[in-house]
């Protein structure tokens, strides 16, 4: 489980957080909406099984502040 602390830092824009594995184009493991302009904790479910050792590859789109993340 990953979370991560964060928040939008636009009033009119949308936020996201796409999580993928090896590579930027890589396979995509997860993917959170930021919708918040109050710091949020956000808990990205696996959208499938991961096993073995990789790479996270974090892209991030809209304007958004990170507090912190961690894994579980």
């Amino acid at each position: 489980k990953l979370k991560i602390t964060a928040k939008n830092s636009s009033k009119t824009k949308q936020a996201a957080i796409k999580v993928c594995l090896d590579k930027t184009t890589g396979d995509c493991i997860g993917y959170i909406p930021v919708e918040s302009s109050d710091l949020t904790e956000l808990t990205l479910d696996l959208s499938k099984p991961v096993s073995g050792k990789h790479d996270l590859f974090f892209e991030f789109a809209g304007e958004m502040s990170i507090d912190t993340w961690q894994f579980e």
